[in-house]
């Protein structure tokens, strides 16, 4: 027997009690009381998610939630919180400055070798195609 929604997110809820404060239990919980339609209820998970432990993927969840409540202005402060969050997350993990001053890096990378014939390679996919 599978369980319902509403029986998903009491499981979970009784979960906060041994973790609480947990910002990826807080963010399962705002991302289930979404798909029951409980706005008020994933609001207040997603913000407290987002207290506990900032994620790009709880600013996305607010946004989404804060769009279908009709408030435009804060969805897009969330959207831009969490893209700023994960630009900066990826930055310090590969040592890039995902800043829009900086250098581009892509301007720095090398072309195809001079001896790549594309033609061939092109062929090379037909024939695969082809089998």
């Amino acid at each position: 027997e599978t369980e319902s929604g509403a029986q998903r997110l009491a499981i979970a809820e009784s979960w906060l009690k041994q973790h609480p404060g947990n910002p990826m239990l807080l963010l399962m919980l705002g991302r289930l009381s979404l798909k029951e339609r409980l706005w008020g209820k994933a609001r207040s998970y997603l913000e407290a998610s987002i207290g506990a432990g900032p994620t790009p993927q709880a600013y996305q969840e607010l946004g989404v939630l804060l769009e279908k409540m009709d408030e435009s202005e804060q969805a897009m402060e969330c959207f831009r919180t969490g893209l700023d969050l994960s630009s900066r997350m990826l930055s310090g993990g590969t040592g890039i400055d995902l800043d829009p001053a900086a250098p581009n890096v892509h301007s720095a990378l090398p072309g195809p070798p001079p001896d790549l014939d594309r033609s061939r390679l092109a062929l090379a996919h037909e024939d695969d195609r082809g089998r």
